[in-house]
């Protein structure tokens, strides 16, 4: 994935770039860096010429920047694509791959169809199919029959 990376010092004098990440940085992420004020790209890592080594998040170019001015913008782009994740991203994908299987089997009997690609739903005494009604509101009709249920079953053991 393609960042734009915004947080860094530019020392011109010495043609090097600090990265202010707590991520370490490698050199085989950096795509390319331009000075905007100039415009001129000043690293390309696909250009011998415009290369340069990084240590400890700070690259040495081997572009002479001596004539610019450290106050000059930079526009660095990274390829995090494929870099590991941190412990914290780690963690918040687990929780959140917990939550959506939850989610799923929350769901799952709700997902019960017939041929007609109908929706079923399940009642104490058996199952019915909402469309199949004809004139009379399918809510009304299982409104009676779970009233009919109770009746017969709960309410009937009751002393």
């Amino acid at each position: 994935m393609k960042v734009l990376l915004q947080d860094y010092t530019f020392n011109a004098a010495a043609s090097e770039i600090k990265f202010n990440v707590t991520d370490v940085v490698k050199l085989n992420s950096v795509l390319i860096i331009t000075n905007v004020t100039s415009n001129v790209i000043i690293y390309n890592f696909a250009n011998p010429l415009q290369g340069g080594t990084i240590l400890n998040n700070v690259l040495k170019l081997d572009y002479n920047t001596s004539s610019m001015s450290s106050s000059d913008t930079l526009q660095i782009f990274l390829d995090l694509y494929g870099s590991p994740s941190t412990e914290t991203t780690s963690v918040a994908t687990n929780e959140s791959i917990k939550l959506l299987r939850r989610l799923l089997k929350a769901i799952e009997p709700i997902s019960i169809q017939d041929s007609n690609q109908r929706q079923r739903i399940t009642v104490d005494n058996g199952s019915i199919n909402i469309s199949t009604y004809g004139s009379v509101d399918p809510r009304w009709q299982i409104v009676d029959w779970a009233r009919t249920a109770y009746a017969t079953g709960i309410r009937a053991k009751i002393n």
